[in-house]
């Protein structure tokens, strides 16, 4: 989240993926993906995420330890209140922009 508030593009695409359901890093990845037509790196993926945990939009937990992933733990991702305003305002601020003409007028 910047400075101001507002979230950016990927952020944005993030917590819409999040609205959904709660999910692992590698599901959003593959969610972004299908959404965006690029990928995330998964370095770029799990640094936003952590920073929007510390801004409070996102809760993560750690899954139960699994032998198809070699005894590792997913750790998943569910959006919280915070993060569905987040998103509430910036679903508006785009239709606004849309209605009006969209960009800026530089």
């Amino acid at each position: 989240m910047s400075r101001q508030g507002l979230l950016n593009m990927t952020e944005a695409v993030l917590l819409g993926i999040l609205v959904q359901a709660e999910r692992y890093g590698r599901d959003i990845a593959r969610e972004y993906k299908k959404r965006t037509g690029r990928e995330i790196p998964v370095g770029s993926l799990y640094v936003t995420l952590d920073r929007m945990e510390r801004s409070g939009l996102i809760s993560s937990r750690m899954g139960v330890k699994a032998e198809e992933l070699g005894g590792n733990r997913r750790q998943y991702f569910r959006i919280r209140a915070a993060g569905h305003r987040a998103f509430d305002m910036a679903c508006r601020a785009m239709t606004l922009q849309v209605e009006v003409g969209g960009g800026p007028t530089w």
